[in-house]
């Protein structure tokens, strides 16, 4: 196994124990307003506020043509 196959294993498994851990038990997420593969989220709170941001990734393309630049938000 290459080096940048193991860092890249490695990033996808800190990304995912951090999905889990920043969900909470009981709370939905209301589904994409657009279907997307490969798109990042994040979960950022600051005192009783907590806002999603997903953003990027591909459309049902999924090729070059079909990459995304937008985004967005949800606040709970």
């Amino acid at each position: 196994m290459q080096l940048t196959d193991m860092m890249t294993r490695i990033k996808a498994l800190f990304l995912l124990a951090a999905l889990l851990a920043s969900m909470s038990p009981g709370h939905a997420l209301p589904p994409l307003p657009e279907g997307r593969a490969n798109n990042p989220f994040v979960r950022v709170e600051s005192g009783s506020a907590v806002l999603w941001f997903t953003g990027l990734g591909l459309a049902a393309g999924k090729t070059y043509r079909d990459l995304r630049a937008d985004g967005w938000i949800l606040s709970a």
